[in-house]
C-alpha cells in the first residue's frame, strides 16, 4: 500500500504534468492565434525584427534565446518562454506592462499570468500536496484553463464550436490525468524538461555555495590555517602531456584538459536516461504534433519500458502523419521482452517520413534482444531516417558525412557516443588538488574563466577520496544537495543522468574502502550516459590498479601533469610571495626572492612540484639564511618546515600556562616523546590509506600529551590538522595529516629511527654537519627505547611488516616514503650505509618505479650520492636513448659510470660556464655513445661567451657524435667527428670567420663524408669581406642575426659572400625587426645578389605585420625568389621555429 509521502508526492507530480502538457497546450495555442501573419520557417526572433519590437528582445535569457532560434514554431516553448512570446508578439493584447496581466479578472492575459504564476507555484514547491489541496488546485486550474480558452476565442474570433470543442479535450485531458497511477517513467516522460531544469537551477545554487571553499588552497596547513590563498590569484600554467607516464606524450594546455573528454549532449526531453543516435543516408522531410505512433506487429513485444527508446525494422512506412493520428506499421517479428529503462537497438529498412510531438511510438522488427542494459545509449542505423525530430525530444544524426555543426544547447563538439574518464595521474605536490579546485572555481564563475569547455557541463560534483564518511551516489548526494534531494526523492538520480555533469573525484591514491564504494557506485550508475565525464587525479602508482576496475563502458584518456612549466616558475615564485607577504606580514622583498630564483641554474625537478615551490617560498619568507636555494633537495624542504614547525611549538609552549616554567631542554624532549608517535601513528594510517586519524589513535596521543603534562590542543595542532569532517554523526572536526606528502615524510622518519636506533650502525657514523637541520631530529631517533625487532639486523623491510602488521606489504602505498627513506639517510648520516642504500633501490623498484626521470629524482634527493648512484643503475633503462639536460648533469656524472654501454644526447640550454660538471659528465661518456651534443647558449649568445673548443675536447667519444651545435674558434676538434650528420656553428666576428671558415671548408670536405646538414649563425657585426663561400653539403642553412631595415642591404652581401655552390635550403632572420617594408627590400636585394634559396626564407621579428601583408609578402617571395616565406611574430613561434631547425 503506498504511505502517504509517496501519494503527496504523486499529487505534486500531476499538478506538474498537468501543468506542462495542458497549461503549455493552451498558450501555444493563444500564441498560433496570435501571430497567424508570421512565416513557419520564421524565427520568433526575426517576427519581432520583422514589427520593428526588437527592443523587446533583451527579456530573453540565454537559454531561451537559444530555444528561439532552434524551434521556428514554437512548439517546444515551454510555459514561461510561450508566456512571454503572447506578451511581445502576439496581436490584440495588452501592453507588455499594462495592470491587466497582474489584476484578478475576467480577461485573458490574466489567464495567462495565472497559468504562469500556477507553474512557478508548483515547481519551485516541495511538489507535495494533499489530496485535499490538490483537489482544490485542480479544481482553480480547471477554471483558469477554461476561462482562458474562452476569453482567446472571443479575443480571436474563433468558432464557438472550435471552442466548446478545446474546452471538451482540455477536460478529457485533466481527468485523465487525475485518475492516472503515475510512476517515475510518466514523471519523467511529461515533465523531465520542466523537472530537469528546477533540478539544475536548484542544484547550482546549493553546489556552488558549498564549493566557494574549495576556491582556496592552505599551501602550509600543517604550519599555520591561518595562510589562505585565493586559487585563481596564485596559479600559473602547469605543464601537461598526454598519455601514460614514460611515454612521449603530446603537450597540452592544463586550460584544454576537459577538451580531451567531450562527451555528447544531453538528453533534453522525453528520450529520458538516454541519447538517440541515427546512421542515415536519406531523411525525410516534416512532422506533426500531439500524435501517437502505433505500429501493428504481427508478434508483438510482451512488455516494455516508458522509457526505453526502440528501433525496429519495418518493411514500409507512410509518408505523412497527422494530428492525433495513430499510424500502423507491420513487421515479422518482435521481441519478447524488453528490460526497465533499456534502450534497443533495431535495423530498419525505412522510417516514417514525419514524427509526432509528444509521441510514443512502438515500432516492430525483424529480430531484437530479448533484454538490454539499463540506461544504456542506442544506434540506429537506418536507410530513411527522419529530417526533422519529434517536438519536445532532441535526436542526433551520425551521416555517412561527418556533422558539420553541433547541438546549440551544447556547443561542443561531439566526440564520443560513450561515458569519459580522464585520468590525471601527477606526483605529490604537483597539483594535482589545486588543479581540480581552479576548475571547481571557474564553475563558480559560469564558465567564465580560462578552463576551455567547462561552461558545456551544467552540474558539477565532487569527491575526495580522502573522505571515509560516504559508500555510495545516494549518499553523495544527500551530502551535496540535502534540500535538493529531499524534494526530487527517488527520481533524483534519474533526473541526474538527463543532465551533462562533470564529476570530479580527486586523490585516488588517498582512497578507502568507503570511498572505494563510492565511486565504483559512480561508474556504475553513469556507464550508459554518453554525457557525463570524470575528471580522476592520482598520484601514478594507483592508476594501474584504478584502471582495472572502470567498467567497459567508459572510454578512459591519460594526462601526466609534471608540474610548473621551468619558464613559469619566477612568476608563481612572485605570484605566491606577494599573497604570502600580505597574509604574514613579513617585510621580505619579493623581488630579491625573485631575483635568486632566476640565478638558480638546472633548477632541479623537485622545485617544479608547487607544494615544495610553495613550502620553499614560505620558509625563505620566515628566514632566508635557512636554506641554501641551489641545492635544497625535495627531503630537505620537508626536513625543514618540520624543524620549524617544532620551533614555533616551543616558542608557544614557553608562554604558554602549563609550560612555562618547564626548561626548554625538557619542553624538547617530551615534544619528541611525542613526535615518536605521530610517526608511527602516519606509517600505521598510511597502511590504512587513511590521512584523517581514528579517534582512539587521537586519544592516545592526547593521553601521551597528559602523562608528559604537555597541553595537547597546541602539541598536535603543531604537526596535524583539525578539519570539518563529514560523520555519520554530523559535520565535526577531526585530526588528519596536512597532506599526503607529509604522512610520507613522517612514515619515512619512523623507518629511519629504527634504522638508525639499532647497533647495525655505529652512531660514530652520525655527524651534525648542519646542526639546524640535524641535532634536532636526531634527538628524536635516539630516544627508542626499543628498536624494531629486537636483533641487528633490522631492515626497511621488516620495519613496515612489523608496524602494519602484515607478513605481505604492497610497497606501491611506500613509494614516496622510501624516497624520503633515502633522503633522510643522507641528511642524518656522515655516509649512506650500503645495505639500507641497495634495499631502499630494490624496494622502489618492487613499488613500481621504473622511469628514469623518478630514479634521477631519487639520485637527486640525496645530494648524489656514489653510493645512491651505484645501487640503482641496474634498475636504469638503457634501452632508450639518454637524454641529458641543464638540471641533470650532476645525475648523470655520477651514474653513467655505473651504465652498461648505451646512446647519450647531451642538450644544454643555458650558460655552460655555471655547470661546473659539465666537462665531468663529458668525461664519463668514454664507455658511452654520445652521439648529440648542443651547447645553445654557446651558438645563440657566441658574442657574451666562452667557446665550446674545450667542452668539445673533453668528450671522449667524439667518433659517435652525429649533432653538434656551438661555439668554435677552429674546426680541428670536428675531425674526430667522422659520423657527424648535422653541424651548426656560430660566427661572430671578422677575425673568427677569417680563422674558422677556410678551415670548416678542409674540414668538411676531407674529413665529415656523412655531414646532411651545415648551419652557419653569422652576428650582425660581421663584414662581408671577411667571409667566403661556405662548403657544400645535401643541405646548407644561413641564420642572419639582429636584421633591421636599415641593415637589410648588409646582411643580403652577407648571404652572397657565404653562397655555398648549390645554393641554401633555407635562411632564418632571427631575431630581427624588419618591417613589411624590409622584408620587401630583403626579397628584391635577395634576387639582384643572385642568391639562391632552395627551400624558404624564415623571418622573425618584433615588427607588426598583418595578414593581408603576410599575404602580399608570402606571394613576393614566391614569384621574386621561387621559395617560400613564413613570419614569426612571437615567442612562441620563435619556440616552435626552434623545433623545427
Amino acid at each position: 500500500m503506498m504511505d502517504d509521502s509517496s501519494k503527496e508526492d504523486l499529487n505534486g507530480y500531476r499538478l506538474v504534468k498537468v501543468i506542462t502538457f495542458c497549461g503549455r497546450k493552451v498558450l501555444y495555442k493563444i500564441f498560433l492565434c496570435g501571430t497567424q501573419d508570421k512565416l513557419p520557417n520564421m524565427t520568433l526572433k526575426d517576427y519581432l525584427i520583422s514589427l520593428q519590437r526588437e527592443n523587446v528582445l533583451k527579456i530573453f535569457n540565454n537559454t531561451q534565446n537559444r530555444m528561439i532560434d532552434k524551434n521556428t514554431d514554437g512548439s517546444l516553448f515551454d510555459v514561461s518562454l510561450l508566456y512571454l512570446s503572447i506578451k511581445v508578439a502576439c496581436k490584440d493584447v495588452a501592453p507588455y506592462n499594462d495592470q491587466v496581466w497582474f489584476t484578478p479578472s475576467a480577461e485573458m492575459e490574466y489567464y495567462i499570468t495565472a497559468i504562469k504564476n500556477m507553474r512557478n507555484d508548483f515547481l519551485h514547491g516541495q511538489l507535495t500536496f494533499t489530496d485535499e489541496d490538490y483537489f482544490k488546485h485542480m479544481k482553480k486550474l480547471r477554471e483558469v484553463l477554461t476561462g482562458c480558452l474562452k476569453t482567446s476565442g472571443e479575443r480571436y474570433g474563433l468558432d464557438d464550436t472550435q471552442v466548446v470543442k478545446d474546452i471538451m479535450q482540455m477536460d478529457d485531458d485533466l481527468d485523465r490525468i487525475m485518475n492516472e497511477i503515475l510512476g517515475e517513467d510518466d514523471i519523467l516522460t511529461y515533465c523531465s524538461d520542466e523537472m530537469k531544469s528546477l533540478m539544475i537551477n536548484d542544484s547550482c545554487h546549493k553546489l556552488k555555495e558549498i564549493f566557494q571553499s574549495l576556491s582556496y588552497v592552505y599551501p602550509v596547513s600543517f604550519i599555520t590555517n591561518d595562510l589562505q590563498l585565493k586559487v585563481d590569484q596564485i596559479f600559473v600554467e602547469l605543464e601537461v602531456t598526454q598519455g601514460k607516464r614514460g611515454g612521449e606524450g603530446e603537450h597540452i594546455d592544463h586550460r584544454d584538459l576537459l577538451r580531451l573528454i567531450q562527451t555528447t549532449a544531453a538528453p533534453s526531453s522525453t528520450s529520458n536516461d538516454s541519447q538517440q543516435q541515427y546512421q542515415t543516408t536519406a531523411a525525410p522531410s516534416s512532422t506533426c504534433s500531439d500524435s501517437q505512433q502505433q505500429y501493428q506487429t504481427t508478434a508483438a513485444p510482451s512488455s516494455t519500458s516508458i522509457d526505453s527508446q526502440q528501433q525496429y525494422q519495418t518493411t514500409a512506412a507512410p509518408s505523412s502523419t497527422s494530428i492525433d493520428s495513430q499510424q500502423q506499421y507491420q513487421t515479422t517479428a518482435a521481441p519478447s521482452s524488453t528490460s526497465t529503462d533499456s534502450q534497443q537497438q533495431y535495423q530498419t529498412t525505412a522510417a516514417p517520413s514525419s514524427t509526432s510531438t509528444d509521441s510514443q511510438q512502438q515500432y516492430q522488427t525483424t529480430a531484437a534482444p530479448s533484454s538490454t542494459s539499463i540506461d544504456s545509449q542506442q544506434q540506429y542505423q537506418t536507410t530513411a531516417a527522419p529530417s526533422s525530430t519529434s517536438t519536445d525530444s532532441q535526436q542526433q544524426y551520425q551521416t555517412t558525412a561527418a556533422p558539420s555543426s553541433t547541438s546549440i544547447d551544447s556547443q561542443q563538439h561531439i566526440t564520443s557516443t560513450r561515458p569519459q574518464i580522464l585520468l590525471l595521474e601527477g606526483l605529490a605536490g604537483s597539483g594535482k588538488t589545486t588543479l581540480t579546485k581552479l576548475i571547481i572555481d571557474e564553475w563558480i564563475k559560469d564558465g567564465r574563466g580560462n578552463i576551455y569547455g567547462l561552461d558545456n557541463y551544467e552540474l558539477l560534483l565532487w569527491v575526495q577520496c580522502r573522505d571515509p564518511t560516504m559508500t555510495s551516489y545516494q549518499e553523495l548526494l544527500e551530502r551535496l544537495i540535502p534540500d535538493v534531494s529531499i524534494k526530487f526523492r527517488k527520481i533524483l538520480p534519474r533526473l541526474m543522468k538527463l543532465c551533462k555533469l562533470l564529476i570530479i573525484v580527486d586523490g585516488l591514491d588517498e582512497d578507502n574502502q568507503n570511498s572505494r564504494n563510492l565511486i565504483n557506485s559512480l561508474l556504475h550508475e553513469f556507464n550508459y550516459c554518453s554525457h557525463i565525464a570524470f575528471l580522476c587525479t592520482s598520484r601514478p602508482e594507483k592508476v594501474d590498479n584504478f584502471r582495472k576496475t572502470i567498467p567497459k563502458e567508459y572510454s578512459v584518456k591519460h594526462a601526466l601533469l609534471h608540474g610548473i612549466y621551468k619558464e613559469k616558475l619566477v612568476k608563481f615564485v612572485h605570484l605566491n610571495h606577494q599573497q604570502i607577504t600580505k597574509q604574514t606580514g613579513n617585510n621580505r622583498n619579493t623581488e630579491e626572492l625573485v631575483r635568486k630564483v632566476k640565478d638558480l641554474k638546472g633548477l632541479d625537478e623537485h622545485l617544479r612540484l608547487p607544494m615544495n615551490l610553495i613550502v620553499m617560498i614560505y620558509i625563505w619568507d620566515h628566514d632566508p639564511d635557512k636554506l641554501n636555494l641551489t641545492s635544497v633537495t625535495h627531503t630537505e624542504l620537508y626536513h625543514n618546515i618540520h624543524d620549524l614547525c617544532k620551533e614555533r611549538l616551543i616558542e608557544r609552549l614557553l608562554s604558554h600556562d602549563d609550560t612555562k616554567n618547564v626548561d626548554v631542554r625538557d619542553l624538547k624532549s617530551k615534544v619528541n616523546q611525542i613526535l615518536i608517535n605521530i610517526y608511527k601513528t602516519a606509517l600505521e594510517s598510511l597502511a590504512c590509506d587513511q590521512l584523517t586519524l581514528e579517534v582512539e589513535t587521537v586519544d592516545n596521543l592526547i593521553t601521551a600529551c597528559k602523562q608528559l603534562c604537555l597541553p595537547h590542543k597546541e602539541v598536535l595542532s603543531a604537526f596535524l590538522c583539525l578539519r570539518p569532517t563529514w560523520t555519520f554523526q554530523g559535520i565535526k572536526e577531526r585530526y588528519s595529516t596536512p597532506h599526503k606528502g607529509i604522512q610520507d615524510y613522517f612514515a619515512a622518519l619512523y623507518i629511519v629511527r629504527n634504522l638508525i636506533n639499532n647497533s647495525h650502525y655505529s652512531t660514530s657514523t652520525i655527524t651534525p654537519a648542519t646542526p639546524a637541520t640535524r641535532v634536532g631530529i636526531l634527538r628524536v631517533l635516539k630516544q627508542s627505547v626499543r628498536s624494531v625487532g629486537g636483533t641487528s639486523t633490522v631492515s626497511i623491510k621488516k620495519v613496515l611488516k612489523q608496524t602494519v602488521r602484515s607478513a605481505n606489504v604492497d610497497m606501491s602505498k611506500y613509494q614516496n616514503v622510501l624516497v624520503h627513506v633515502a633522503g633522510l639517510l643522507y641528511l642524518l648520516l656522515e655516509q649512506i650505509p650500503k645495505a639500507p642504500a641497495r634495499e631502499v633501490a630494490n624496494l622502489l623498484r618492487k613499488s613500481g618505479m621504473k622511469d628514469n626521470e623518478d630514479w634521477l629524482s631519487l639520485l637527486e634527493n640525496t645530494k648524489i650520492s656514489p653510493v645512491t648512484a651505484k645501487e640503482i643503475s641496474p634498475f636504469f633503462n638503457i634501452e632508450q636513448t639518454i637524454n641529458v639536460k641543464d638540471n641533470r648533469v650532476r645525475s648523470y656524472t655520477a651514474l653513467l659510470p655505473h651504465l652498461r654501454s648505451c646512446e647519450v644526447m647531451i642538450d644544454i640550454q643555458g650558460d655552460p660556464g655555471v655547470l661546473p660538471d659539465l666537462p665531468d659528465l663529458l668525461g664519463a661518456l668514454t664507455n658511452h655513445h654520445c652521439t648529440y651534443l648542443r651547447l645553445q647558449h654557446h651558438y645563440y649568445h657566441a658574442e657574451t661567451t666562452i667557446t665550446s673548443d674545450n667542452l668539445l675536447q673533453v668528450l671522449q667519444s667524439r667518433n659517435h657524435l652525429e649533432v653538434f651545435r656551438g661555439y668554435l674558434t677552429g674546426t680541428t676538434t670536428l675531425e674526430d667527428c667522422t659520423k657527424l650528420r648535422r653541424l651548426h656553428l656560430a660566427v661572430v666576428s671578422d677575425d673568427h670567420a677569417r680563422c674558422l671558415l677556410p678551415q670548416l671548408h678542409h674540414t668538411v670536405t676531407s674529413a665529415l663524408p656523412q655531414l646532411e646538414w651545415l648551419s652557419v649563425r653569422v652576428a650582425a657585426s660581421v663584414s662581408p669581406a671577411a667571409l667566403m663561400s661556405l662548403p657544400s653539403t645535401q643541405r646548407v642553412a644561413l641564420e642572419l642575426t639582429g636584421v633591421s631595415d636599415t641593415i637589410v642591404s648588409h646582411a643580403c652581401d652577407v648571404a652572397q659572400e657565404l653562397q655555398p655552390p648549390g645554393g641554401y635550403w633555407v635562411i632564418w632572420c632571427r631575431p630581427s625587426t624588419v618591417t613589411e617594408e624590409g622584408i620587401q627590400d630583403m626579397i628584391s636585394s635577395l634576387h639582384h645578389h643572385t642568391v639562391n634559396v632552395v627551400y624558404g626564407l624564415t623571418v622573425l621579428t618584433s615588427a607588426t605585420i598583418t595578414q593581408q601583408q603576410q599575404h602580399q609578402l608570402v606571394t613576393m617571395a614566391q614569384t621574386t625568389l621561387n621559395c617560400e616565406l613564413t613570419i614569426y611574430a612571437n615567442s612562441n613561434e620563435s619556440d616552435e621555429l626552434e623545433k623545427s631547425s
